[in-house]
């Protein structure tokens, strides 16, 4: 039985009991011992080699192998009763078919010398030419190959004739010759691809744009920063609205995509948490409460629903900033849009920064001295005077209420003008 076998596995599936060596015959025979599909098997074998001779043009093959294979497939035919007295002439045929030309040749030449009434056209004649041409083949091998002496080849050494030859640098090589030195290689050449071109430019420029960087193509990188700063800030002020209550609705100006900044939930509030601490027995935390609450009033900030608090947002840490000096506002939220987790951008890093401002001081200063008397006002929470947008909203939340040494009890996001303060 053929190790690793479909026949193999099916005695193994039985145990190894007395009882079971009949049942395991049975189902071999009814799995591999089915003559009709044995019998196909066989032909198919046949018509293989009838394939195979066709698709290598008759040529020489091995003829002892061939008869071999050939007998072994009658043979197993006939055990199958597929005698050669009652298939013979379907047989033949496919015999002949497997044979190559010379062999085929040589079996129609031997039958012209046999008669019709001696059944020279059966299978068992064809049979028996083809056992005594495997025996003529094999005495003529023997006749070659038995008296034949064994020689032990000898190798000539060519390196050592290679002549009086030089590898040049230029992959040449000279070799001398009874005629002087020749030389034999390929070559370097030179190949010059000339294209005529024809190149027309407007001449009606300034004649300083001829001395330019841009114009000999080199950029300048501070040149090419401002120019980008520039789209943005007209990109900006094109998404400017005006509300029906006259106040400026602008859009955060974002420098990636809004999905890579992290929520920064549990950073806030750790930091939110410390600042209860250090602020929350003293005199100005309750204005600093209250501070939320007129916001919340004039809708500076507005809360979020609780059908949005597992939205995509970002939230953001103040505290408190005091200036007892302040005829205004004494206390003030200063919210951190730099904090961020570790490994992940903050706020900031994803908005564009803007135009610099503070080149623009010396300007302003200067415009002092134009007038006799200089007049400065303040405008009660300018940055608060503008609205950022409803869809950027959910970028600027923050804890708004805390009670020490409780949780949160409430979220609420910037509605009113706190980007502003971002840029600057």
């Amino acid at each position: 039985m053929e190790p690793g076998s479909k026949a193999e596995r099916l005695v193994l599936s039985f145990p190894a009991t007395a009882a079971n060596y009949p049942k395991a015959i049975d189902q071999l025979k009814e799995r591999f011992g089915r003559e009709d599909l044995l019998v196909q098997i066989y032909f198919r074998d046949l018509l293989n080699l009838v394939m195979k001779n066709a698709a290598t043009g008759r040529a020489k093959t091995d003829l002892p192998l061939l008869y071999d294979e050939l007998e072994s497939k009658l043979r197993s035919l006939e055990s199958l009763g597929k005698t050669q007295d009652k298939y013979g002439d379907f047989l033949t045929p496919l015999v002949e078919s497997c044979l190559p030309e010379e062999v085929l040749v040589a079996w129609e030449r031997s039958r012209n010398h046999q008669t019709e009434s001696e059944g020279s056209r059966s299978l068992e004649q064809l049979m028996n030419f083809l056992r005594q041409e495997v025996k003529g083949e094999e005495m003529v091998l023997l006749a070659r190959t038995g008296l034949t002496l064994q020689k032990e080849s000898t190798k000539k050494g060519l390196a050592c004739n290679t002549g009086n030859s030089v590898e040049l640098e230029s992959g040449l090589t000279a070799v001398e010759t009874k005629l002087g030195w020749a030389v034999f290689g390929k070559g370097s050449c030179v190949k010059d691809n000339i294209v005529t071109t024809l190149s027309m430019h407007s001449m009606n420029i300034p004649v300083n744009k001829l001395w330019e960087l841009e114009v000999l193509g080199i950029s300048s990188p501070t040149e090419i920063e401002k120019q980008k700063t520039e789209l943005s800030l007209n990109d900006f002020n094109n998404r400017i609205k005006i509300l029906p209550d006259g106040r400026y609705e602008v859009e955060l100006p974002w420098k990636y995509d809004s999905l890579k900044l992290p929520s920064n939930k549990e950073l806030v509030w750790k930091r939110h948490e410390g600042m209860i601490n250090r602020f929350g027995c003293g005199k100005f935390f309750m204005d600093y409460k209250k501070v939320f609450q007129d916001w919340e009033k004039l809708n500076i900030i507005e809360r979020v629903p609780d059908l949005e608090l597992n939205k995509e947002c970002h939230y953001l840490a103040h505290r408190p900033v005091i200036k007892l000096d302040s005829q205004t506002t004494k206390i003030r939220p200063v919210f951190d849009a730099s904090a961020s987790e570790k490994g992940k951008p903050s706020l900031n890093e994803c908005l564009l920064k803007g135009t610099n401002l503070i080149e623009l001081i010396p300007d302003i200063l200067d415009r002092f001295r134009m007038y006799p008397i200089g007049i400065s006002a303040d405008i009660e929470k300018a940055f608060l005077m503008l609205s950022v947008a409803p869809k950027d909203r959910d970028f600027l939340r923050f804890f708004p209420r805390v009670v020490k040494g409780g949780s949160c009890i409430g979220t609420a996001e910037l509605c009113l003008v706190f980007l502003l303060a971002l840029f600057c």
